[in-house]
């Protein structure tokens, strides 16, 4: 499936990079206005309560290396469900079987709140957390150092396979996606997309 950038990679990762090789992503994000769920689902006997109004406006980069898609979720902005705490990711599997899809046919997933990559992930800097309307929030994130750090992770909360600790693995697939559950509305922005 074509991943656009003409197919070529838009970045690269790898445990000995060479220098002057692409791995760091620039961009600016702008929160305009959200609204969280209007209901109440804080209530732990709701059935409702775990997917309830929850609302993310996420960074999303994919590599592959192991015969299979390695994808990491940033929430850059997020309410009523944290996706990490600050000292683990959470870690999940998509099985996406519908082949026309750039998802297809699905990947092993690591999601991590913004505010909690830098204890995580030390070697990487701060990544601050979209919380109040209208902010603006110019980002730099070093995905090399970000996908190395969440590979080495140690149990079920880093990647299925680590990175291997030689060669280079391209980034082939980056977008920003807003997701909302039950009610809600969410308006973000994303522009000045670069790859260094």
């Amino acid at each position: 499936m074509e991943h656009g950038n003409d197919g070529e990679p838009i970045a690269w990762i790898g445990n000995n990079l060479p220098l002057g090789i692409k791995h760091r992503i620039t961009f600016t994000s702008k929160l305009f206005t959200y609204m969280p769920g209007v209901y109440p689902c804080d209530d732990p006997n709701d059935p409702r309560a775990p997917r309830c109004g929850a609302l993310a406006h996420f960074l999303y980069v994919q590599s592959h290396w192991g015969n299979r898609d390695r994808g990491i979720f940033i929430a850059l902005a997020h309410w009523r469900k944290p996706w990490s705490n600050s000292t683990t990711p959470t870690h999940t599997h998509w099985n996406w079987p519908i082949t026309n899809s750039m998802y297809s046919p699905g990947s092993d997933n690591i999601y991590i709140d913004a505010e909690d990559v830098h204890s995580i992930c030390p070697t990487v800097a701060n990544v601050p957390r979209l919380l109040t309307q209208t902010q603006q929030v110019n980002y730099n994130i070093d995905l090399n150092a970000l996908f190395c750090c969440l590979s080495d992770i140690p149990g079920s909360y880093g990647f299925d396979q680590p990175m291997p600790l030689t060669g280079s693995f391209p980034i082939h697939h980056v977008e920003w996606i807003n997701e909302l559950t039950g009610t809600g509305s969410l308006f973000t922005s994303v522009h000045n997309m670069r790859t260094l």
